[in-house]
């Protein structure tokens, strides 16, 4: 069975491909990392489309014209969150644990370099990336032993 942090290889069935690995109950903590980054992922874009939304309205009523084009990048770039975060929950695979980590990454640095701050999204690139880096070392253990 599997220990706190070490899984062993030997004792999963054989042929698995990285996917049916990871449902595997001994990776039942690597997978729940996955789940925890996607769902963080896809707050945090909800959550910035909503502030996005929300800046527009404030300065609309202050008088000030939007430029359309910058709304238009933003809700994308949050639209972008969002789906990377839904793909990691459906493909549970490492590439896109690392899409959702650097993207998550991307944005909180150009927030602090903004005068914002890095807020919640960082959580989903720790938890991703830790979770394919788990996953990358067990799948190398258990490529070795097959």
């Amino acid at each position: 069975m599997a220990s706190k942090e070490n899984i062993d290889v030997n004792s999963l069935p054989k042929g698995l491909t990285q996917k049916e690995l990871l449902k595997q109950p001994e990776l039942k903590k690597i997978n729940s990392w996955f789940t925890w980054a996607g769902v963080v992922q896809i707050l945090t874009g909800l959550m910035n489309m909503g502030m996005i939304g929300q800046q527009a309205a404030q300065l609309e009523q202050s008088g000030y014209k939007l430029n359309s084009g910058v709304m238009a990048l933003f809700s994308g770039l949050f639209l972008f969150l969002v789906v990377t975060g839904i793909l990691l929950l459906v493909m549970r695979s490492t590439a896109m644990a690392y899409v959702v980590g650097i993207s998550a990454i991307a944005v909180a640095i150009y927030a602090v370099s903004h005068g914002g701050t890095v807020g919640v999204g960082i959580v989903a690139a720790v938890l991703a990336i830790a979770g394919a880096t788990k996953l990358q070392k067990v799948w190398r253990e258990y490529q070795a032993v097959q």
